[in-house]
């Protein structure tokens, strides 16, 4: 039986089924916690991060075609830099939440974690890149955009490769 939005199981007992909110902790790109509610408490908050997590996406997908319009009117790289930002921010979302399991194959609905290890880096990446490319279209010095660029990516290296999946 298919549960909430994020990562939750159907138990079926004596009484009636009933759903467990699971969260698990690790060290890997992202940190989760695990947790068991009762019913009307996994209901109330996976309601209130849906609606969280939907007004998110509305958003970003809104400044996204925003972005996209203006980069055909502009031909502007720091817009195109933008938008592939956005897509990877979107990307983390819709994979650590679990929105992108409405879409996909129950075949391949256990390689979320693996996604989110995959996206998380990518979307630092694709921050970094945005944003030295936008430093250095404000003027800013090229060292110091390179400087910037390796300090803000050193974290995301050291991760790589150590998430537990």
């Amino acid at each position: 039986q298919q549960g909430f939005l994020n990562h939750s199981i159907v138990f079926d007992d004596a009484v009636g089924p009933f759903e467990v909110l699971l969260r698990l902790e690790t060290e890997g790109n992202h940190s989760i916690h695990v947790e068991a509610l009762r019913w009307d408490d996994a209901y109330s908050r996976v309601a209130r991060d849906s609606i969280l997590i939907a007004s998110y996406l509305i958003f970003t997908l809104m400044v996204i075609t925003w972005a996209v319009v203006t980069v055909f009117g502009q031909r502007s790289k720091v817009l195109l830099l933008f938008v592939a930002h956005q897509f990877s921010a979107l990307s983390v979302v819709l994979t650590l939440f679990g929105v992108w399991r409405m879409f996909a194959p129950d075949d391949l609905v256990h390689l979320g974690s693996r996604l989110a290890s995959f996206f998380i880096p990518l979307s630092v990446l694709a921050s970094v890149w945005f944003h030295a490319r936008l430093l250095a279209d404000l003027g800013a010095r090229a060292t110091d955009t390179k400087i910037i660029g390796i300090s803000a990516a050193l974290p995301v290296f050291g991760k790589i490769g150590r998430a537990h999946v």
